[in-house]
C-alpha cells in the first residue's frame, strides 16, 4: 500500500510541474536573454523548444508574415502559432517584460538534450528591426552561449517616424504593424540614422545587440 501511494504521489508531482503537452522525460531548458546595448529595448521575446529545425528569418528572403508581425509590433502570438505546428515548447514573455538596457530576462522551455532553440524580439525604436535565434541546437551538458545581431525584416521602410513606430519610446507609442512595403528582403540592420524624429546618437547601438545563454536545469 505504501509503494502504491508513493507511486501515485510522483505522479501527481509531475503532473503538476510539467506543462500538459511536454512529457516527464523532457527537461527544463533555461534561456536567458540579455539586451547587451547601452539604449535601446527589446520587446517582451518568444522563446521556442523543438526536434527539428525552425527558421524564423532568412537573410536575403522575404519575411513571413509571422516575423512581420513580430519586427512591426512586437506582437508574438503569429510566432507562437508557427512554433506549435511545429510541436514546440512555447515560452512567450509577458508584456510588461520588456528588455531593458543592461537587463536579463529568463525565460523556460521544454525539451531533450538536443532540442534547438529559436527565439525573436523587436527592438524598439526601430520601424522593424528585431533579434532572432534559428534553432541553436543546444549543448547536452553545460552552457550554451551565442550572441545575436540587430536584422531588418524589410518590411516597412526605415523612417524614424514616431507615428510608424510602437511602444512608450521615444514619442509616446505610435503604429505598430502595417501593409506598407518595405525593402523587401531579411537584411542586417542599418542602424539608426536620425533622419526622423529622434537622433542617432540617443538610441544607436552596436552588434551584437544580445547575448543568449542557454542550459538544461532539470
Amino acid at each position: 500500500m505504501k509503494s502504491l501511494i508513493r507511486t501515485v504521489c510522483l505522479f501527481l508531482l509531475v503532473a503538476l510541474v510539467l506543462p500538459g503537452n511536454v512529457s516527464a522525460s523532457e527537461k527544463m531548458i533555461e534561456v536567458k536573454i540579455t539586451n547587451l546595448s547601452a539604449k535601446v529595448v527589446l520587446t517582451p521575446p518568444i522563446v521556442a523548444a523543438s526536434r527539428g529545425r525552425i527558421t524564423v528569418f532568412q537573410l536575403t528572403q522575404p519575411a513571413s508574415m509571422a516575423l512581420e508581425m513580430l519586427a512591426e509590433s512586437g506582437s508574438t502570438d503569429e510566432l507562437k502559432m508557427m512554433f506549435e505546428e511545429h510541436n514546440a515548447s512555447v515560452a512567450q514573455a509577458a508584456m510588461t517584460e520588456a528588455i531593458l538596457p543592461g537587463q536579463t530576462l529568463t525565460l523556460y522551455v521544454y525539451g531533450n538534450r538536443y532540442a534547438r532553440i529559436s527565439l525573436a524580439s523587436m527592438i524598439l525604436p526601430t520601424n522593424d528591426g528585431f533579434v532572432a535565434l534559428n534553432s541553436k541546437r543546444i549543448r547536452p551538458y553545460g552552457t550554451t552561449k551565442t550572441f545575436l545581431s540587430a536584422y531588418d525584416a524589410g518590411t516597412e521602410l526605415n523612417d524614424e517616424d514616431c507615428g510608424n513606430i510602437p511602444g512608450p519610446l521615444p514619442c509616446g507609442g505610435g503604429e505598430g504593424y502595417n501593409m506598407d512595403p518595405g525593402e523587401g528582403f531579411v537584411y542586417p540592420h542599418p542602424g539608426t540614422h536620425g533622419d526622423g524624429e529622434f537622433s542617432a546618437e540617443e538610441f544607436s547601438w552596436a552588434d551584437p545587440v544580445a547575448m543568449v545563454t542557454i542550459r538544461i536545469v532539470k
